[in-house]
């Protein structure tokens, strides 16, 4: 049986109410910048300074969902992922992947932004991982018509495949269009995704045919209060 479970609510305040050691995978594909109202009650802060904290409030709570031995995938623009480098120190650096987009996006004061990057980390030194020849750049166009920066499938369903097992669970606190979801439920992987937008809570629903009569499947759905 495998067990999806959507939740619409704000990350920082769903991620506590997941257990302990009891995730495999985290999938974490940051948002760039925004930072939900749950960080800004908490440290009264906006802007960069939100959003640091915001990275370190996350991390934290992904290593301490994370089972020993668990893996998170991290994927960021490369001045977020400095930022971000120091709050991951508990974890061990695994491999990188580079992506590299078709188009350029130009930040203020800042030379073009052409690609993000996978950092693939685990909790321990026993982490899971299915060797297959994964070359470290790769090229991706965005992967769902209906939100502007998603992972393309294929992507995501290899990157799975490579950190996880059939019935471990995967944690994705960004869901976007579901894509990580989308792809436990081909391999046959529990999943849990956390999505503040309405609009992409109901575009999930739909992808996945959400209550669906599919054989061996369990849908879960529930609503955070933010």
């Amino acid at each position: 049986m495998t067990k999806l479970i959507l939740v619409k609510g704000d990350s920082v305040k769903v991620l506590p109410t997941i257990a302990r050691e009891s995730i495999d995978l985290v999938f974490a594909d940051y948002p760039f910048k925004f930072v939900g109202e749950e960080i800004h009650k908490l440290t009264g802060e906006k802007g960069r300074k939100a959003y640091e904290r915001f990275l370190k409030f996350t991390s934290s709570e992904f290593y301490r969902v994370l089972k020993e031995g668990g893996n998170l995938v991290v994927i960021n623009n490369p001045h977020n992922l400095f930022l971000h480098a120091k709050y991951l120190e508990k974890f061990i650096f695994r491999n990188e992947v580079t992506l590299v987009r078709r188009h350029t996006f130009y930040p203020n004061k800042m030379f073009g932004f052409k690609h993000n990057n996978a950092w693939f980390l685990c909790k321990g030194n026993k982490d899971k991982w299915n060797y297959v020849k994964l070359p470290d750049v790769m090229e991706y166009r965005t992967g769902f018509y209906s939100h502007p920066e998603a992972l393309p499938y294929e992507l995501v369903k290899l990157f799975i495949e490579v950190t996880t097992d059939r019935g471990d669970w995967v944690l994705d606190p960004f869901l976007g269009s579901g894509t990580t979801m989308k792809a436990c439920l081909e391999l046959g992987r529990n999943c849990i995704g956390i999505e503040i937008n309405e609009e992409y809570v109901e575009l999930v629903k739909r992808r996945l045919n959400w209550g669906g009569s599919l054989k061996g499947v369990e849908f879960e759905y529930m609503e955070v209060e933010t």
